[in-house]
C-alpha cells in the first residue's frame, strides 16, 4: 500500500513516453500527440487515484479502531475518532469509565 502513489505516478509516465514512441514509430497517430499523451498521463493518475484514497481511509478507520480494542477502548460510533482533535483532556473516574462534565444527583437517602 506504501507504494501505490509512487506506482501509479511512474505508469502515467510510462504511459506517456509509451504513446510518443508508438507515434515515433508510426504505429499511433494523433494530431497533437503531446497532448494527446499528457492526456493519458492524468487520466491514469485520476483513475487511479480516488481508488488509492478509498482504500486508505477505510484501511486507516480499520486499525484506528483495532489499535483503539486491542488497549480496551470501545467507540460506539465515528464522531468520537473525527473530532478527537477538539478535545484537550478526557476524564475517568476511579473505576475507569468515561465520565461525562455534567455532574447530576442520582439517589438520595
Amino acid at each position: 500500500m506504501a507504494y501505490l502513489v509512487s506506482s501509479v505516478v511512474i505508469l502515467a509516465v510510462l504511459t506517456g513516453i509509451i504513446f510518443n514512441v508508438l507515434q515515433h514509430i508510426e504505429v499511433l497517430y494523433h494530431p497533437n500527440m503531446f497532448a494527446f499523451s499528457v492526456e493519458s498521463m492524468v487520466s491514469m493518475i485520476v483513475v487511479c487515484c480516488p481508488c488509492s484514497i478509498g482504500l486508505t481511509t477505510s484501511l486507516v478507520s480499520i486499525q484506528t479502531y483495532a489499535q483503539l480494542n486491542s488497549n480496551g477502548i470501545i467507540i460506539k460510533n465515528d464522531f468520537v475518532i473525527e473530532n478527537s482533535t477538539l478535545y484537550d483532556s478526557i476524564v475517568f473516574d476511579k473505576t475507569g469509565t468515561l465520565v461525562d462534565n455534567s455532574l447530576e444527583m442520582v439517589d438520595m437517602n
